[in-house]
């Protein structure tokens, strides 16, 4: 429900985004500096004839820890882009329905606090009452969006920051793995000190998958993927599952599933295939894809993304859906932070969640693919997601 006018009127959504970007690099900057201290420091007593096994040891984990350090501030990073795109987009729309406002009452309207029209010509208020309640609306689904990517933000930097812990070997900090002598977050069931904590509930389960997944969640269920890519794209992973409300361990394994096969564990983000492979997706080809209308529809629309998108209706729907211009320019679908959005405007306008909760993971399959193909595959990266997950 949208807000009244009077609590409208008193956000400062773009103020919020100024002080969460702030915050974050001041914050980002003081660990920058203090790793790259500790790694200064340490070269200086090299260089001043520090020598030993010992010193030999402190010097190397140091080097790894400022590299694997490094790579969470790039995170980290990502991750104030995510919590200020929200809020800047609630600002937007914020002022695009005051803007509706003055200009309705500039137009001899009334608006009341509840956002209801009147006015001395009653299909004249009627009017504006349809454009100020579309506004509306868009203002709830901004803040609704921006609640679930601030709760996912929250989540995964909960998780980073453990990750900060200098690790035991190099080879755990490679990989964000748990060291004997650090707590687990609630992610790391399956894990050797799995029998140090009480078993997690289905309710738990939920709670954890509604602040998203792990990079180590994320390759146990697709081991192919690089861990380069997969600290990479869990930014825009998770602010997708928290926008398409892919918020329970099974909705998230078969979402997980479906992306896996459709794009090699995420590792292909553009269909594979040279353009006369893709014609065949024309009007007039073998296999027309849904909405092409023109000759070189096949190869322009062909498919992208980790669901990959496929034809022009379905590029020209989720652009209007995500406020793109995918239909005039289909190569943003295979950026990864366009691409995990699109996945999850498809999963929830075929309302996909309700079909997983059904346990019909056939009709999941149906509904990505138009049929059943790679179903046997799809259905094991669904049975290693939910082992993962739960």
């Amino acid at each position: 429900m949208t807000p009244s006018r009077s609590v409208l009127t008193g956000w400062h959504a773009s103020v919020g985004a100024e002080r969460l970007r702030a915050e974050f690099d001041r914050n980002l900057e003081q660990m920058e500096a203090l790793s790259a201290t500790v790694r200064g420091e340490c070269r200086r007593l090299d260089g001043d004839g520090w020598q030993g096994a010992a010193f030999d040891a402190v010097l190397g984990h140091v080097e790894a820890v400022f590299g694997f350090n490094s790579l969470l501030c790039e995170r980290a990073g990502l991750l104030r882009d995510i919590g200020v795109r929200a809020l800047s987009d609630l600002h937007a729309t914020t002022v695009a329905l005051l803007d509706c406002v003055a200009d309705a009452e500039t137009d001899g309207c009334v608006v009341a606090d509840d956002w209801t029209v009147t006015g001395d010509n009653p299909d004249h208020a009627a009017e504006w009452g349809e454009v100020i309640a579309e506004a509306a609306a868009a203002v709830t689904r901004a803040d609704e969006r921006g609640q679930r990517a601030v709760r996912g933000v929250l989540g995964e930097m909960a998780h980073l920051a453990a990750l900060f812990v200098p690790m035991e070997s190099l080879h755990e900090a490679a990989l964000g793995m748990e060291s004997e002598h650090r707590h687990p977050p609630e992610s790391a069931e399956g894990t050797a000190v799995e029998a140090s904590f009480p078993p997690r509930t289905s309710a738990v389960a939920t709670q954890a998958a509604e602040a998203g997944i792990t990079a180590e969640q994320l390759m146990a269920v697709m081991p192919n993927l690089p861990v380069a890519q997969a600290r990479e794209y869990l930014p825009a992973l998770n602010a997708a599952l928290q926008e398409g409300d892919i918020s329970t361990p099974l909705r998230q394994a078969a979402f997980l599933a479906q992306l896996a096969h459709e794009s090699g564990e995420l590792r292909y983000f553009e269909e594979l295939g040279d353009a006369e492979y893709f014609r065949r997706y024309d009007p007039d080809g073998v296999a027309p894809a849904a909405g092409n209308t023109e000759p070189g529809d096949g190869p322009r629309y062909h498919g992208r993304g980790p669901i990959q998108l496929t034809g022009r209706a379905n590029y020209r729907a989720a652009g209007a859906a995500l406020g793109l211009d995918l239909e005039g320019d289909p190569d943003l679908a295979a950026r990864p932070e366009i691409g995990f959005r699109i996945a999850q405007w498809y999963w929830r306008s075929r309302d996909i969640n309700a079909l997983v909760d059904a346990g019909d993971f056939a009709a999941v399959t149906r509904a990505v693919n138009g049929g059943h193909h790679g179903l046997a595959e799809r259905e094991a990266y669904y049975r290693r997601a939910l082992e993962v997950l739960r």
